[in-house]
This record gives structure tokens, C-alpha cells and sequence, in this order.
């Protein structure tokens, strides 16, 4: 059965305030097992609102300034070739 980006999110967002340590490790999971950039970075923005949720600013910010470094870098190079869309979450 293949499980989409958007059924992984769906999960993580209901289980946001009720099991923040699910969502995230769900949320881990699937960005390290994605290929599709726009997945990755899709599921890393639900990420980042796991630690806002937790009121851990500083961990929300690094996240934040990643999906903006990303969508400046996808605007300035976006006839490039595809090449690995992400680095490992732990």
C-alpha cells in the first residue's frame, strides 16, 4: 500500500497536541524515506510546527530559515538537475 505525503501530514497534525513525539517521528520518517522534494519539504514545514507547538522557538526558527533558504535557492536555480532533495533528519 503506497501511503501519501498528505495522509503522513494528516496523521502528524492529528496527533500534533496529543502526541507531539508521534507526529515528529512520523514526520521523520517520511522525510527520510522521500524522494519527491516538494513531499520533503512539505512534511519538514509540519515538522518545524511540532516544535512551535512545544513552544521550542529556537528549533521552530532553524526549521523556518530552511524552508526560506530552500524556496530562494529552488527560485534562483530551478532549471538545475535533480539532485538529492534533502539531508537526513534525526
Amino acid at each position: 500500500m503506497d501511503v501519501t505525503m498528505e495522509s503522513i501530514i494528516t496523521e502528524a497534525m492529528d496527533s500534533l497536541y496529543c502526541n507531539n513525539a508521534y507526529s515528529r517521528s512520523l514526520l521523520r520518517d517520511a522525510m527520510n524515506n522521500t524522494n519527491d522534494s516538494l513531499d520533503y519539504y512539505k512534511a519538514l514545514q509540519t515538522y518545524s510546527l511540532t516544535y512551535f507547538v512545544n513552544d521550542q522557538i529556537d528549533s521552530t526558527r532553524h526549521f523556518a530559515e530552511k524552508l526560506s533558504l530552500t524556496r530562494t535557492s529552488r527560485c534562483q536555480t530551478s532549471k538545475s538537475t535533480n539532485s538529492s532533495p534533502h539531508h537526513t533528519i534525526q
